[in-house]
Order: structure tokens, then sequence, then C-alpha cells
């Protein structure tokens, strides 16, 4: 099967590479750290737990804490965690990613799909990695979710939800 993107063309088996190739390698550290400003930006892919670094971002638990999902939602979503899979690009300096980033965690957690379902590539300012073709993906704008089952993509969100992110989710994952 092939997915087309902007007139590019972009082969299931290159998806479930990548994923499988970031993920095996959560071993060695496959990112950047460095100072912008006032900010911290990580470029390359990393678990959350780097996130959850309070001096380093703090906006990650304290939007996390704050967040209360849905619970029927949750509660429907439930049942489609064994096939979740997601690619998240985002980028720490974005306040986009700031909002979302640490819901999407917090849903993801609620329901019990573990990190490994899950992969997070962190972008520079100029929404590039130096770890990893964006433009492959067609990535624009962040933070993009990209949801997938059994290797096909079921849909995006793309800086915000539409609905709510449990509700968005959900609505993928149904539709298939």
């Amino acid at each position: 099967m092939k997915f087309i993107y902007k007139r590019k063309k972009i082969n299931i088996i290159t998806i479930l590479l990548i994923f499988i190739t970031l993920a095996s390698c959560s071993t060695s550290r496959t990112y950047t750290l460095k100072q912008s400003g006032s900010d911290q930006i990580i470029n390359g892919s990393v678990q959350k737990a780097v996130l959850m670094n309070k001096n380093k971002f703090p906006w990650f638990n304290s939007e996390y804490a704050n967040y209360i999902p849905n619970e029927a939602i949750l509660g429907q979503l439930k049942i489609y965690v064994p096939e979740i899979r997601v690619l998240i690009f985002a980028g720490t300096w974005c306040s986009d990613t700031q909002r979302e980033l640490p819901r999407f965690y917090k849903i993801m957690a609620a329901i019990g799909v573990n990190e490994a379902q899950m992969e997070l590539i962190m972008l520079d300012q100029n929404k590039k990695s130096r770890y990893f073709n964006v433009e492959v993906l067609a990535i624009e704008n962040i933070p993009t979710f990209i949801f997938l089952k059994n290797g096909k993509e079921v849909g995006r969100i793309i800086e915000k939800p539409n609905l709510t992110l449990e509700e968005d989710i959900l609505n993928y994952y149904k539709a298939q």
C-alpha cells in the first residue's frame, strides 16, 4: 500500500522501518539539548522521562498534572490499546506542544499504552531534526501526532485536536 501526501509517495514499509529503527535506538542517546534564550531545545528521539525534568521543562509536569481527560472516552479507548501506534513530532519551544504533548501522554498512561508503542521526535525551531528527515512524512506544523493501526496511518492531529485529544484518537480508531 502507498499513501500520497503532497505529491510524495510514502510506502508503509518505510514508516514501519522508521518506527522500528527509532525504537531500537532507545539504549543510546539519540538527541541533542541546547539552550536558546530561555528555552531548552531538544532535537531528536526522546522518551517522556526526559521531558519530566522539572528544571528544564516545567511546562510538561504542570500541564500533565492539570489536564483531566474525559473518563467516558478513556473507557472506550481502552479496547484499542493493542492496536495503537503513534509517531509524534513536537518542539519543546512550541506553545502548542507545551499544551498538547503532556495531555497526550496523560491520556496514553491512563489507558495503558506503553512507550514502546510511541515514538517522540523533537524538532528544532526550523521544524527540522538532525536525526530524521521530517519531509518524508510531510511534517509542517507541530505538534503532529500520526496514528497508525496495522502499519497504516489512520489519522493525524496537527497542532491541536478538532474536538479533544481523546475524542479525536477514539474517532480515528473507531473508523477502522
